[in-house]
């Protein structure tokens, strides 16, 4: 009965507030999406510059005959992966914070003239309804908490606080008319007792779940994110796992390790697992703030890439290792790259200088 009610309002006020108002579609941006470290990119550079023309062995000789005649284009492509693993050398992925407010999108300056503001209040003076040129709010008791419904013309939204006055559930709502109302996100923030940091944020939107543990310092430590999807032969929900992240930290809340496993499917039903890929980012803090930390990044504890940095900013080395014992070692200086060196086996065959 209180939903139909809320839904009511929400559309009775939303008619005379916005009648004459072009409707606009929003696009929803999914939370908690993990970076992408380029896996393609290894892939296909080894599938096309490394793998050899045939199954019979070779004497090292030739070996090395084999790889000086690829080296050319392994150089075309060193630089392509290079800058791919680049955009996660310094930080895995924009981690997730604890907040509970957005920017807004947009704030058009408003005529003072045309200010409207409207404010209803039941008969013991209690507010009931609030409007405010395009915007209503309509604030209620549920249950145990305390619930803000906003409404204007892109969206509407109900902010759940608890007697504590912590903020513990955002709603983002989608009411075209009373019979297809849904919930398109939700946000949610779970608290120990006593505490005002939330220790678990849980994110749901287009039946994806994202679930984020959170330390006493407000530093995630686990980012979970999973599916809901339909069993035929149950007619019920299950809920599958996409990915899994883990979170490492020093004593100075420095990001030290990241840990991450992803999990591919073989079809859309979800139930057989194609490929499971573990990824691993090490951080070490060698030359103070100012200076990058060194870095090595595994997949599936392979090692793929290093960066170590020296104490003159901008001086660097990076390494691409591929299969075969094949090693591309870039020299950079004042952070311009000066040499490429190609081995193979720990054995020299090419460099290339850079002015």
């Amino acid at each position: 009965m209180k939903k139909q009610v809320f839904l009511l309002s929400v559309l009775f006020f939303s008619l005379l507030i916005f009648s004459g108002c072009k409707k606009k579609q929003n696009t929803v941006q999914n939370d908690g999406q993990l970076t992408d470290y380029n896996q393609a990119a290894i892939e296909r550079s080894e599938q096309n510059i490394l793998e050899p023309e045939n199954e019979t062995s070779l004497s090292e000789a030739e070996s090395e005959n084999q790889f000086a005649l690829n080296a050319q284009a392994i150089q075309d492509n060193v630089e392509e992966m290079s800058n791919s693993f680049s955009q996660a050398a310094y930080e895995p992925e924009e981690l997730p914070v604890v907040t509970a407010e957005e920017i807004p999108e947009d704030a058009k300056p408003v005529d003072e003239n045309e200010i409207q503001e409207n404010t209803i209040t039941d008969s013991k003076g209690r507010l009931k309804i609030y409007t405010y040129q395009n915007e209503i709010l309509i604030p209620e008791v549920e249950n145990e908490y305390t619930v803000l419904t906003s409404v204007n013309e892109k969206k509407v939204e109900r902010n759940y606080y608890d007697s504590d006055s912590r903020f513990v559930k955002k709603e983002e709502w989608s009411i075209p008319d009373i019979s297809s109302a849904k919930i398109i996100k939700s946000q949610e923030y779970k608290y120990n007792p006593g505490s005002y940091i939330p220790y678990e944020k849980v994110i749901e939107q287009n039946n994806t779940i994202t679930t984020i543990s959170y330390n006493e310092n407000s530093k995630p430590v686990k980012t979970i994110v999973s599916l809901s999807v339909d069993d035929e032969k149950t007619e019920k929900r299950r809920t599958v796992l996409i990915s899994e992240n883990h979170y490492s930290y020093d004593s100075e809340n420095r990001l030290v390790l990241q840990t991450v496993k992803e999990q591919e499917y073989t079809d859309s039903t979800y139930k057989k697992i194609k490929n499971t890929m573990n990824k691993r980012m090490e951080f070490t803090f060698n030359h103070g703030q100012e200076i990058p930390p060194d870095y090595k990044y595994y997949e599936n504890n392979d090692l793929k890439l290093s960066k170590n940095y020296t104490e003159i900013a901008g001086n660097y080395t990076e390494k691409i290792f591929f299969e075969e014992g094949y090693v591309v070692t870039t020299i950079y200086e004042n952070n311009f790259k000066k040499k490429d060196i190609y081995t193979l086996n720990g054995i020299t065959v090419r460099e290339s200088d850079y002015e």
